[in-house]
């Protein structure tokens, strides 16, 4: 599994925490900038998730572990445009919306991400709503988005909101600094 950018840390730290305690939201919104990195948030969140032996992380060796690393994990599900710079379509979340009204098929949570949540069009935003409204109690919704402004307000409202946050200028350098074994001038 890919590490952490240290500017991911504390949201992170946040997520697990209201993992451990079980307050995590069924709908959760992440927005974030480009490029800062949060396909490897969503990565750790999601395995840890999907983990069956421990709440907060990943332990790497249980079978819903083993299944996210196959990329086979079948309570796993990623909503995204079919191809490049298209919708998320009306029809991509309908059958978002069946399978979360099913049994896990492990017996655990069901994890939906859909990124960009921007790429849905009105129709399936609309048709996701009633899902985010009354989500099923084994069933989590991660929606990330780089444009929040581009999301109808309906939805933002009906998701816990989390802001990843631009680093400061000193923490990237200090990091690619470690990276590269040679100081970068901040």
């Amino acid at each position: 599994m890919n590490e952490l950018y240290p500017w991911l840390s504390p949201l992170w730290k946040e997520w697990q925490s209201n993992l451990q305690a079980d307050r995590f939201s069924n709908a959760a919104l992440l927005i974030s900038d480009e490029g800062m990195g949060s396909e490897r948030l969503v990565e750790h969140f999601s395995r840890a998730v999907m983990c069956q032996n421990y709440p907060a992380e990943a332990c790497g060796f249980c079978h819903g572990c083993q299944l996210m690393e196959s990329e086979s994990h079948p309570d796993y599900h990623v909503v995204k445009p079919e191809k490049q710079g298209k919708a998320i379509t009306v029809e991509q979340i309908r059958q978002c919306n069946r399978i979360a009204q099913e049994s896990s098929q492990l017996s655990g949570l069901r994890l939906f991400v859909i990124e960009p949540a921007e790429a849905m069009n009105e129709s399936a935003a609309n048709a996701l709503l009633k899902t985010l409204e009354e989500p099923s109690a084994t069933c989590m919704f991660l929606l990330v988005t780089h444009r929040n402004n581009a999301l109808l307000p309906t939805i933002t409202s009906r998701c816990q909101q989390w802001h990843l946050t631009a680093p400061e200028s000193s923490l990237v350098a200090s990091w690619l600094s470690e990276q590269a074994n040679n100081p970068v001038p901040a």
